[in-house]
């Protein structure tokens, strides 16, 4: 049990560990501000998305 327990906190962090050190995602100021810049344009839900949250592609 200890050890499941030990290998799941491991593959928790490491999880985190990448999350952070990803150089495609962006602080939530620039998320808002480019919410703002976008809305009203003619683009798909999926390039929205892909603009906003580009980790959800990675």
């Amino acid at each position: 049990m200890v050890v499941s327990l030990v290998i799941m906190l491991m593959i928790l962090f490491a999880g985190v560990g990448s999350a952070n050190s990803d150089s495609a995602s962006i602080t939530e100021k620039e998320r808002l501000e480019l919410a703002n810049k976008l809305w009203g344009t003619d683009i798909t839900y999926g390039e929205y998305i892909e603009q906003l949250f580009p980790e959800a592609y990675d």
